[in-house]
């Protein structure tokens, strides 16, 4: 059932269940947890609905074991390689570092990168142990992983999740200079970042080939 109060929808979901392939069934508690529910953050500029075209377009087994217990090193890879694949990055990458370095610069938010590994590795836990509790729903008495274990912290009796433990941009980067040069391919003072010794990045915007940059 779904809808309001006064316009009740009725959904056949075993009719929903017949069409959907195998594989699809088998990693959809997964797909719900990794993409946001109520006990698991959504990832910012992602919606449910272009997550479910990527979903369904992906050969990524996303749950091979995610939710049965302990949460293993292919459950987290093939976990980061779908996530990677809802942010618009070239075919070749597959890593959340890969897909934020080519996507730094190019988005206008920084919440539209995709997660830094420390905030991932930490709603991987927090879904591994929301697929777990899904599994086991069915039983009287099921026994389910330790909170604080996966994701979790007790504070004056109610559980929060760790979002993060590290910062999200070091110390030494909260400043970050740019440039606008329209000439002199970055190699005089009237470069900003050339003029505080600091190579050009992809922030920067500029017009012509620039030589002050790592990329040449």
């Amino acid at each position: 059932m779904n809808g309001t109060a006064k316009n009740r929808k009725y959904l056949p979901i075993h009719e929903i269940c017949n069409i959907l392939p195998n594989v699809r069934k088998k990693n959809i508690l997964a797909f719900h947890a990794v993409t946001g529910c109520d006990s698991t953050s959504h990832l910012a500029t992602i919606t449910k609905k272009a997550a479910w075209k990527v979903f369904n377009g992906t050969t990524c087994q996303l749950s091979d074991n995610l939710g049965h217990s302990p949460l293993t090193p292919s459950s987290k890879a093939n976990a980061e390689k779908f996530l990677v694949q809802l942010y618009k990055v070239t075919k070749d990458v597959s890593s959340r570092d890969e897909a934020r370095y080519q996507l730094f610069g190019v988005v206008k938010k920084p919440e539209a990168l995709p997660p830094t590994s420390d905030a991932l590795r930490l709603h991987l836990l927090r879904c591994h142990y929301q697929v777990n509790v899904w599994e086991n729903v069915h039983h009287v008495r099921p026994e389910v992983m330790d909170n604080e274990s996966y994701g979790w912290r007790l504070h004056q009796d109610e559980y929060n999740p760790i979002l993060m433990t590290l910062e999200p941009v070091p110390k030494a980067c909260t400043d970050i200079l740019t440039c606008n040069c329209l000439s002199h391919h970055c190699l005089t003072t009237m470069c900003t970042c050339k003029k505080n010794g600091l190579t050009c990045t992809k922030l920067c915007h500029r017009s012509h080939q620039c030589l002050n940059s790592s990329n040449g």
